[in-house]
């Protein structure tokens, strides 16, 4: 069943082939822990939050009906662990500031001089979350625009003007972060 599309599998598994899951699992865990490294420093709470994921997948498997994307259907579970982990983390005082890792640039093939990528990275923070949420989706993740228009509960128009009005700032942010004395 190794070939069989996402959707295929994650109904499979709601009618108890919990085996099947590990394939699902296989397909999409690294992908999933690079999501959470894009907001997480701890490569450790990432790997236990990909584990949360797979384990909440689990438990909610009979809620995954099919008529939405599978990816979509993961992805909201991810977000929502993601925000529990950072309220957990805020609530104990931990800094939960987001930050981009090299290793998990879009691949561009093109060498980018670190002070290029403290800018990025700058200019990444300085957005506002649902900026910065949107261009993760869109842009890191490659999610397709309809998809993170039905995840965010939006139209694919109105995701659009969030995402160019995102890339906008970005860029300004971007520019001002290199304008240094």
């Amino acid at each position: 069943m190794q070939s069989n599309s996402d959707r295929e599998l994650m109904l499979a598994v709601g009618r108890g082939r919990l085996e099947l899951m590990g394939v699902l699992f296989d397909r999409h865990h690294q992908r999933m822990y690079r999501f959470f490294r894009r907001t997480n420093r701890d490569r450790e709470a990432c790997e236990d939050l990909v584990q949360s994921l797979f384990l909440r997948m689990l438990e909610y498997r009979t809620s995954y009906e099919g008529r939405a994307a599978f990816i979509t259907w993961m992805y909201r579970i991810a977000i929502g662990l993601r925000a529990d982990h950072a309220r957990r983390q805020r609530r104990q005082g931990t800094d939960v500031s987001p930050d981009l890792h090299e290793e998990e640039l879009p691949g561009t093939g093109v060498a980018v001089p670190e002070r290029e990528l403290a800018r990025l990275r700058a200019a990444l923070r300085a957005l506002s979350p649902e900026d910065r949420e949107v261009l993760m989706l869109t842009k890191f993740e490659g999610l397709a625009y309809r998809d993170v228009a039905e995840l965010l509960g939006c139209t694919t128009g109105a995701l659009k003007v969030r995402v160019h009005r995102a890339l906008k700032e970005l860029r300004g942010r971007y520019v001002s972060a290199g304008e240094w004395p």
